[in-house]
């Protein structure tokens, strides 16, 4: 067996950096090439330790360090395996793990084989839902390398991205350290302290500012800015207030989907992110305004179009949109202007693979609650008359003879409901201000006319019209044509 054999040789050579070297590179070779070869090595008693044992004794030798964390790096590859060098070997393997990070290395090679390790490492502990355990082991080792106080909540987060700062010109080593990040993102408690809240909100804010900074440096890089709006969504989904610097968490976000926007995985999670900031109590106020003076509608509605048949990108952006505009009369026309309406309508008439599987049917409910935040400014509800869109809805809604899926059934009728309110406020401040008689006695017969060409006008116009025509009757009670 091989193990037994390499194992046995640097046992005797020991204090050989040659014989060291020679016998990690062989075992980083034999592992990276076989699963069973992993598996026999880790059945060896001595395996571990002699591997950490190398790297303590030759710790000026860059190569030796490499090829020790290359093998953790293999190992971890299998998820038994990946656990068990959290868990045992009294902590050695964790501890090396964690020093590696801080090793003098100019290249950063040792740092990208390092938290390669701890990736999968956390990767293993996810699926086996047991990620907290993980994450308490981390802040532990951090916590003795840096002399932290134990109950330090983020001193992870902020050796890794300092990790990532001191090597910003490494993209790969940005691209595995955004990977690990993302694993171990755990929130603050909901019970949490002021002093645990703001322990969070620096290092969120720090770990925002680096990325901006690092995206400038590698603009070009796809891989990197993937990984990077994967971490901003996931950092997005949590309370708000473990983010305070709202406005550069925007400006990174749109930077990122404006630059790629060949990206399916950047469109998906940028839409996310905009959705989640803007749908907190704690940032919507100062997001909005930020997403409308960096085009944010424009950049949203370029994705639905360059990615018209992928529905989770299209119902995220739908959501997006909606977020955004809610309570934002700058975005809602910013929509308007961008042909975000009839992204949406196109968005609501695609399918996968029938017209309410459970992706188009997510798709077509986030269109209709998108278009009926529209309807509250007036200009967006004009267009929605005047484009067709309230009337293709109402025929979806009169001849589905109870063929529409309930939840979607609602959503039209939700919106429907709404463009009549915003019909009725519209009229009714046209009929304070500016409209005299011959005008409105105009109007009215107008929609007489129309109404004697339509067999079944639908609830939410009748309703509409009565009321609109109630409002005439009050305003001119003495005028004969009117009545």
């Amino acid at each position: 067996r091989f193990s037994k054999i390499i194992i046995q040789i640097m046992q005797v050579n020991s204090l050989s950096d040659i014989v060291q070297l020679e016998a990690l590179r062989t075992i980083w070779t034999i592992l990276a090439f076989s699963g069973r070869c992993i598996s026999e090595f880790m059945s060896h008693p001595d395996g571990i330790n002699s591997i950490i044992k190398a790297m303590k004794n030759h710790r000026l030798s860059e190569q030796i360090q490499e090829c020790g964390l290359g093998i953790m790096s293999c190992i971890a590859t299998i998820q038994k395996y990946a656990i068990r060098l959290a868990r045992s070997f009294g902590g050695s393997v964790m501890s090396q793990l964690v020093d590696s990070l801080s090793y003098p290395c100019k290249s950063g090679s040792i740092q990208i084989l390092t938290l390669n390790a701890l990736f999968r490492i956390s990767s293993a502990f996810i699926s086996a839902s047991s990620l907290g355990i993980f994450v308490d082991r981390m802040h532990q080792y951090f916590a003795q390398i840096k002399k932290e106080k134990m109950n330090h909540p983020t001193i992870a987060i902020d050796i890794i991205t300092e990790t990532m700062s001191t090597h910003r010109t490494v993209s790969a080593l940005n691209v595995v350290g955004c990977r690990l990040l993302w694993n171990i993102f755990i929130p603050a408690p909901l019970d949490a302290c002021d002093e645990t809240l703001e322990a969070y909100s620096n290092s969120v804010n720090k770990l925002v500012s680096y990325l901006h900074t690092v995206s400038q440096k590698h603009k070009e890089n796809l891989s990197l800015h993937e990984t990077m709006v994967c971490l901003l969504s996931k950092i997005s989904c949590y309370d708000g207030s473990m983010l305070t610097e709202v406005e550069p968490f925007v400006v990174l976000v749109i930077k990122i989907m404006s630059r790629h926007d060949n990206s399916w995985i950047i469109a998906l999670h940028g839409c996310q992110c905009l959705r989640n900031i803007c749908t907190r109590e704690l940032t919507a106020s100062i997001a909005r305004p930020k997403i409308e003076a960096c085009d944010g509608a424009k950049v949203i509605t370029s994705c639905m179009n360059q990615f018209s048949r992928n529905h989770q990108v299209q119902s995220e952006a739908c959501a997006a949109l909606a977020a955004i505009s809610m309570s934002s009369v700058p975005n809602k026309k910013a929509v308007l202007k961008c042909g975000g309406i009839e992204q949406i309508l196109k968005a609501y008439d695609s399918y996968l693979i029938s017209p309410y599987d459970e992706f188009s049917l997510n798709t077509k409910l986030q269109a209709c609650i998108t278009l009926t935040v529209l309807t509250t400014e007036s200009t967006c509800l004009d267009a929605l008359v005047k484009g067709g869109v309230v009337s293709i809805m109402e025929d979806i809604s009169n001849e589905s003879d109870g063929n529409l899926p309930e939840s979607l059934a609602q959503a039209i009728e939700n919106f429907l409901g709404a463009v009549s309110r915003g019909r009725n406020n519209t009229f009714s401040a046209e009929l304070t201000d500016s409209a005299d008689e011959e005008s409105v006695f105009q109007w009215l017969m107008n929609e007489f006319q129309a109404l004697a060409e339509i067999d079944d006008i639908g609830v939410s116009r009748s309703v509409r019209l009565r009321s609109e025509a109630l409002r005439a009757m009050k305003k001119f009670p003495n005028d004969a044509n009117i009545q």
